[in-house]
């Protein structure tokens, strides 16, 4: 025979129960309060919006570049062709721009990158003759930008320091080639030309205003065109894209 449970009894288990039920409550809140306030702490330091200036600095790397002379077949027969190297180069930029949100940012950029010429090849006759070359290759740019910072908390990777960047953007390169062979110059002249690049990177936010990032880009300029100092060649056209590989260090205000 199953005895019914004293009234006492089931006061103090209903009390316990709740008083259990309470505590229960209350840290669940505290542990989800403490949470919201490490995320929007975190947060804050690491998706810190505003204003932003950018300096961003590293090496160039131009494709082989193709030279393509209006009326050299003209002047030096059918089948000549022209074409030359360069040496690393370097690339100075600086940036300001504003945060979108957490995710996207837009800049205006602005910056300089110059490359040595070296191995100069002409090939005219079925012969391939390579003077001495000395000059440099170049310009000044300026460029409006957009750049997607993608987060490892998206994929659940509790981190907000690190950003996985990507980006791009267009504007107008005033190029520059200066070119002499064998000492005699054949080519100084400029041209302005619409230019692109494209960023692929990484980030690390040190605190909520400094952010170091390094990232690879390939800035490209459309076809400029240099006049000869031989005015019976004509116009030079120029094959102008770089690889570059840069480090920046970025100020939120």
């Amino acid at each position: 025979m199953i005895r019914p449970m004293p009234r006492i009894a089931k006061t103090k288990i209903f009390t316990y129960t709740t008083l259990l039920c309470a505590a229960g409550i209350l840290f669940s809140e505290i542990a989800s309060a403490q949470t919201k306030l490490k995320a929007t702490s975190l947060s804050k330091r690491s998706h810190a919006q505003g204003f932003y200036m950018e300096v961003r600095g590293g090496l160039l790397f131009f494709d082989d570049t193709k030279l393509h002379v209006d009326r050299l077949e003209q002047v030096f027969g059918k089948g000549a062709r022209s074409d030359f190297d360069t040496k690393p180069g370097r690339l100075l930029e600086m940036a300001a721009g504003h945060s979108l949100g957490p995710w996207f940012r837009w800049e205006i950029s602005g910056g300089h990158l110059r490359s040595a010429l070296e191995d100069y090849r002409f090939l005219v006759g079925g012969r391939v003759v390579k003077p001495k070359v000395d000059g440099t290759i170049g310009g000044l740019y300026g460029l409006g930008n957009l750049y997607c910072d993608l987060y490892p908390s998206l994929i659940g990777i509790r981190t907000d320091q690190l950003a996985f960047v990507l980006g791009g953007g267009i504007g107008l390169m005033d190029t520059a080639l200066e070119a002499q062979l064998d000492g005699a110059r054949v080519i100084k002249d400029s041209d302005t030309v619409v230019a692109y690049q494209l960023t692929a990177g990484v980030s690390f936010r040190t605190d909520r205003t400094l952010v170091l990032s390094a990232m690879y880009r390939c800035l490209a300029a459309r076809s400029p065109s240099f006049k000869s100092e031989d005015s019976r060649l004509g116009r030079a056209h120029v094959a102008f894209k770089s690889h570059n590989l840069l480090l920046g260090v970025r100020f939120t205000y």
